[in-house]
């Protein structure tokens, strides 16, 4: 299954989305069968290809909903015992019949949001790398340092004392 959809900003409360879902399955119609030997042989499977394709105009916070690409499956196996299931009334006895239905449905719900960007710069993993020379990387396996200013002093919380501590990405 993929999913793709392409968010146009529209003014700063809507937007345009355009959906694109998409559900692929094996099957047995279309597979191709390869000999490797006299007596073996290998079947590569078949897809088959479930699409849909919508445009649809929200606000921020409302939801969308895209139901469809329905599959319905059923197979019937019937068995019997060689002469005596072909007699016409005691043949019932010795006859098996099973059913297999498969049904499935794809539901997407989306609720885009429109954020604002934050008034801050915010700390990008990449922040104070330092790459090593090429001495260092030869002779010592170096592959960066950390280079990271101390961490800058948070919003206050609701007793009025500041957020301490390291933030942004680990570099491991």
């Amino acid at each position: 299954m993929s999913l793709a959809f392409t968010p146009t900003i529209l003014d700063a409360h809507h937007l345009n989305l355009r959906v694109r879902p998409e559900v692929s399955a094996l099957t047995s119609v279309g597979a191709v069968s390869v000999p490797l030997t006299a007596t073996q042989t290998v079947t590569i499977p078949a897809l088959t290809v479930r699409r849909a394709e919508t445009s649809v105009e929200l606000g921020s916070g409302e939801s969308f909903a895209l139901a469809g690409l329905l599959q319905h499956d059923t197979e019937q196996d019937i068995s019997k015992v060689p002469v005596l299931g072909d007699i016409p009334i005691l043949g019932a006895l010795f006859r098996s019949n099973s059913f297999k239905r498969n049904e499935t449905e794809l539901v997407i719900i989306v609720t885009p949001y429109l954020v604002n960007p934050v008034a801050t710069r915010v700390a990008a993993p990449t922040d104070g790398l330092i790459l090593p020379s090429d001495p260092q990387q030869v002779l010592f396996s170096s592959t960066y340092r950390r280079g990271l200013p101390p961490p800058a002093r948070g919003p206050l919380n609701a007793g009025g004392g500041g957020l301490i501590g390291p933030g942004g990405f680990r570099l491991d």
